[in-house]
């Protein structure tokens, strides 16, 4: 079973000496090892090497208490322990990887982020120049606030809309039939799957919005989406936006 976290004894050396400890009649036979106590994390060292101990054990593999230590053993534990260093690296080398191992992740992020900013940056800069050339036929990202009927809607779903057609400062524009729910960052490729690929996809109903009102937002240098409002006959239904413009095909 693999462990997440673990304690374990890094042994530094071992040795056999014949010794005999104070509650022994006759001397015998024991094993010194010269551990330092560490620590594991999803099976890396991950720390410890703070101080060296002693483990004293019989010939049966039984540990042997301190307090039974006769000074002999003692002064020989003690000469043994000094022929060895903590291994440092060898026991927080996991800790190093795990450092590594972010810094790397953290610049994969950056870059990637990074790509994504630049990606949406340009999604945003094609929005601008097609709503400054607006034609028939062109296809927008958008999300909407209202449905088609001018009545507010939950959710804000994300969908599109067609340039029927053009007259002055009115577009006539149709929305998908179909629409997928909002996303966190909009991107284009959501919408990929629901596009409309024949007429009957869109909504029957044609809708007025006012192209004025955009051409007024677009004149503004930090704006990333423009609104877009009902105009005709039906506007007192919903008198604020009806959808967003977020992208271009």
């Amino acid at each position: 079973m693999f462990l997440v976290y673990g304690l374990y004894d890094y042994v530094l050396g071992e040795k056999w000496i014949e010794t005999q400890l104070t509650n022994e009649p006759t001397p015998s036979q024991y094993q010194i090892k010269i551990v330092v106590p560490a620590r594991t994390f999803i099976g890396l060292p991950f720390g410890g090497g703070f101080m060296k101990v002693a483990r004293v054990y019989n010939k049966n593999g039984q540990k042997v208490r301190s307090k039974h230590y006769s000074e002999e053993l003692k002064q020989e534990i003690n000469r043994f322990k000094q022929t060895f260093t903590i291994p440092y690296f060898q026991l927080w080398k996991g800790m190093l990887y795990a450092v590594v191992a972010i810094a790397v992740v953290a610049v994969f992020m950056h870059f990637k982020n990074k790509a994504k900013m630049n990606e949406l940056g340009n999604q945003q800069s094609h929005m601008k120049a097609q709503l400054m050339q607006v034609k028939e036929g062109q296809r927008y990202g958008v999300v909407f606030f209202t449905d088609k009927d001018g009545n507010s809607v939950d959710g804000l779903p994300e969908g599109w809309i067609l340039i029927q057609k053009i007259e002055g400062d009115t577009l006539f524009v149709r929305r998908s039939k179909q629409t997928t729910p909002l996303h966190v960052v909009f991107e284009m490729k959501n919408l990929e799957p629901i596009k409309p690929s024949s007429d009957n996809e869109w909504e029957s109903r044609v809708e007025k919005v006012n192209y004025s009102l955009l051409k007024e937002q677009l004149g503004e240098p930090e704006k990333k989406n423009y609104d877009a409002s009902y105009i005709g006959s039906d506007k007192q239904k919903y008198s604020g936006v009806c959808f967003t413009l977020k992208g271009a095909e």
